[in-house]
Order: structure tokens, then C-alpha cells, then sequence
């Protein structure tokens, strides 16, 4: 098998030379494969997503109490204090992942 090589690295299996495309060079052996992805980096993401999702309603809570004059939910104020910890925890360790 042949393949056909990108210039950034990138690469596909070819059975001939005029199967090349622009800017692309023929090898007789297989590249590496590219580098993949933390699988980390997409679990961080899913929960962060999850916790401003659940944060917006417990906002909406504290927000609405007030608009209304009454005091911040107590148990909303710690809910979301509590998930505003998880997701500082969570960026700090996706900064410290390569994408």
C-alpha cells in the first residue's frame, strides 16, 4: 500500500501516484498516525456543559427572588457555589490537557 502525504502531516492510503492531489506527496511507507485527542478534554467539556445548565435555573432562582425584593434562596446561593467550585476544578484541569 501507498500513501498519499499532506503537508501537515495528515495522510491516506492511495494505490497509485496519479491518485495524488494537490500539495500532497507520495511515501511507500505509512506515516504515523496524528496525535488523538485527550478523551478527557471531551468528558470536561459534557460536564461543564452539565453545570452551566443546572447553574442557569439555580441563577434564574436567586435572580427572580431579587427582581421580587425577597433575599437570594439560601440553599440556591449554595447550590451554585457549590457547582461555580466543580467547574473551576474542571477548567483548571482542561487548561492542562493539549487539545
Amino acid at each position: 500500500m501507498s500513501y498519499a502525504v499532506r503537508k501537515d502531516g495528515g495522510w491516506r492510503a492511495v494505490n497509485t501516484k496519479d491518485d495524488l492531489l494537490d500539495g500532497e506527496t507520495w511515501s511507500e511507507v505509512q506515516p504515523p498516525l496524528p496525535p488523538q485527542p485527550d478523551p478527557r478534554i471531551s468528558e470536561i467539556d459534557s460536564l461543564l456543559a452539565d453545570i452551566d445548565l443546572k447553574g442557569a435555573r439555580l441563577s434564574r432562582e436567586i435572580a427572580f427572588a431579587l427582581a421580587a425584593g425577597s433575599p437570594a434562596p439560601s440553599q440556591s446561593v449554595q447550590k451554585l457555589t457549590a457547582l461555580e467550585a466543580q467547574a473551576a476544578t474542571l477548567r483548571a484541569e482542561r487548561r492542562t490537557l493539549t487539545p
